[in-house]
């Protein structure tokens, strides 16, 4: 089925090229470094392009990378509403789409992208997405090419780079029209996620991956200085937005090290993730007392097969992290030792539209869930810092763990 905006409305537009600084998007190619002509190592500037950290510990700032401790579930519930507004109002998918079109076209981009790009612009705006487990019938006509576009550099850069943007701006939430393209555009990410996850269940994903940003040593203190914090709070995360990770070290530093050589004052500083699913048994109770509502593993997938480049790539969406602690590693052989952060993430969210369909148990089931996660996370956590021999911090989780379960206790009855 075509929908009325589509690909000529996209690309029906001629405009000046746009001021990424402007926007503040983060953009990581330095002047003295020449990459035009190297397209692999272009693309690779996704996997670093948070390194325009400003003011980490500063929550007044209106443009913010990050959110973090009571913050994170304050933004949260700031975009919960556009969330469940567009679940709830389905029916709408032509109007939803026309909003996404006006946006992108509002968005002064000056010249269209090759013509494979062009195609999955096209599929996007024209062929509608639904969740999988929602259909009435079976279907095969499954292209994922929200994911491909991610992947592309030009789908990237002047598209979901600049969505990134939008959800670190606190005034996002102030702008009906923004935010409701930005988190449209997100929920069909969300579908062709799902339904490749539903397709290729062997694609569920835990372990380590890496992600390699080029900071400021002034930025990087910035993240000592929040490591140096107790345990409860050293969580952060930007909801909704994405992340390109590696399972490749190599791949997840390049960039990195690239743009360091050129500038003196930063150096490579590389997130180590450990990604972990929620504990089967803690799922098992959440099933048995909400048995309707969908738990998924979306927050982390590995969409290398999706890409037409290999980068191990493992898309991270809408992370949340507790921060282990950060120490000084060689990595790959590479001296001088450089910067390395330990973050853990779980795996498993409720990001499905089954969650608005909760009615008056919504609530207790969004408690209840955030207690299991916190009890897994609390676990896991407790074993990397086993690992670096944080007894300290050990101990502080075994804590949280042990305090989380009093309060199931209390949610169960």
């Amino acid at each position: 089925m075509l929908l009325q905006s589509g690909f000529e409305a996209f690309f029906a537009w001629a405009t000046p090229r746009m001021d990424w600084q402007s926007v503040g998007s983060p953009h990581l190619l330095s002047s003295t470094i020449d990459v035009d002509n190297d397209d692999h190592i272009a693309r690779l500037e996704r996997f670093g392009d948070w390194s325009s950290i400003r003011n980490f510990a500063d929550i007044a700032n209106p443009a913010r990378t990050l959110y973090h401790g009571g913050d994170v579930e304050v933004r949260m519930a700031a975009i919960r509403t556009t969330i469940e507004y567009i679940r709830k109002n389905w029916s709408d998918y032509p109007k939803f789409v026309e909003v996404l079109a006006n946006h992108l076209k509002s968005q002064q981009l000056a010249s269209g992208p090759e013509e494979e790009v062009r195609h999955l612009i096209d599929s996007i705006l024209s062929i509608r997405r639904e969740w999988s487990d929602r259909r009435a019938a079976p279907s095969t006509s499954d292209n994922f090419d929200v994911v491909r576009l991610y992947t592309s550099k030009f789908g990237y850069d002047r598209i979901f780079s600049m969505l990134n943007s939008a959800l670190r701006a606190d005034n996002l939430t102030h702008r009906d029209g923004h935010l409701q393209a930005t988190v449209f555009l997100i929920e069909l990410l969300n579908i062709d996620l799902y339904n490749y996850l539903f397709t290729h269940p062997s694609a569920k994903f835990q372990g380590e991956v890496y992600r390699g940003v080029c900071l400021h040593r002034n930025q990087i203190q910035e993240f000592r200085d929040l490591a140096a914090k107790p345990v409860l709070d050293r969580h952060w995360g930007v909801p909704l937005s994405m992340m390109s990770a590696s399972t490749s070290t190599e791949v997840a530093l390049k960039f990195a090290r690239i743009d360091a050589s050129h500038r003196s004052s930063h150096q490579p500083f590389l997130w180590r993730i450990h990604i972990a699913d929620l504990d089967p048994e803690l799922l098992k109770l959440y099933q048995k007392r909400f048995p309707t509502s969908v738990v998924t593993t979306l927050c982390a997938v590995p969409i290398h097969e999706l890409s037409q480049f290999e980068e191990e790539e493992v898309l991270l969406r809408g992370p949340f992290f507790q921060l282990i602690r950060i120490g000084e590693e060689v990595v790959d052989g590479h001296e001088p030792a450089i910067p390395v952060m330990d973050l853990v993430m779980l795996n498993t969210n409720r990001d499905h539209p089954s969650t608005a369909e909760l009615g008056e148990d919504q609530d207790k089931a969004r408690k209840f869930f955030a207690c299991l996660v916190s009890m897994g996370r609390a676990a896991v956590c407790k074993e990397v810092a086993e690992k670096y021999q944080l007894v300290d911090d050990v101990k502080v989780y075994k804590n949280m763990y042990e305090e989380q379960q009093k309060r199931l206790l209390n949610l169960e009855s």
